[in-house]
């Protein structure tokens, strides 16, 4: 525990389960994760390529294995992924949130639809508890969203090389009737 960091107040805070039969678990002060055994609670310290520094809190686990960990200190949203049963991981994406509120937790639907959830915690903190409406806001990872471009250009490239190939066939073919014919 890092006594000396923005938030010495708060050890593990965001948790996920994944489905090999473990938690993923945030540190805030140190902006580590761990790997916890669900079964006899031993745990691992997962190495990723750079801390998640100022506080993470909420995670989850996507369908496709990638981890969001959002931070209301530093108003990101991080990226992770691991190849290995999150013994090793990497912060593949950063995306900045807004600067308006304390974005505490996140959500993913689908592979591309995130949600994260702005509390105004420090409001509360100050006394201040006349709020009436609080924000969730989607996030798109720009990332993601190039590589989906790509296999639509993918996706049109043998498009077009079937027509172009099946064109070429079809100008055989009536080469061959017409020699046939005559």
């Amino acid at each position: 525990m890092d006594r000396d960091s923005l938030c010495n107040f708060c050890g593990l805070n965001g948790i996920t389960y994944v489905n090999n039969g473990y938690l993923l678990v945030t540190q805030s002060n140190t902006g580590k994760i761990f790997k916890v055994d669900a079964d006899d609670g031993t745990v691992r310290h997962v190495l990723l390529n750079e801390d998640l520094m100022s506080c993470p809190d909420g995670v989850v686990l996507r369908s496709d294995g990638v981890v969001l960990v959002v931070s209301p200190e530093a108003k990101k949203l991080w990226m992770l992924k691991s190849n290995n049963g999150w013994s090793e991981g990497v912060v593949y994406d950063k995306i900045d949130l807004g600067d308006e509120g304390y974005p505490t937790s996140v959500v993913a639907r689908e592979r591309d639809r995130m949600y994260v959830l702005y509390g105004y915690f420090k409001e509360g903190v100050l006394g201040s508890l006349g709020r009436e409406s609080f924000r969730i806001e989607e996030v798109r990872s720009p990332k993601e969203s190039e590589d989906e471009n790509i296999w639509i250009y993918v996706m049109v490239g043998f498009g077009l090389a079937y027509f172009f190939y099946w064109r070429f066939q079809m100008g055989q073919l009536v080469k061959n009737m017409d020699k046939k014919i005559n």
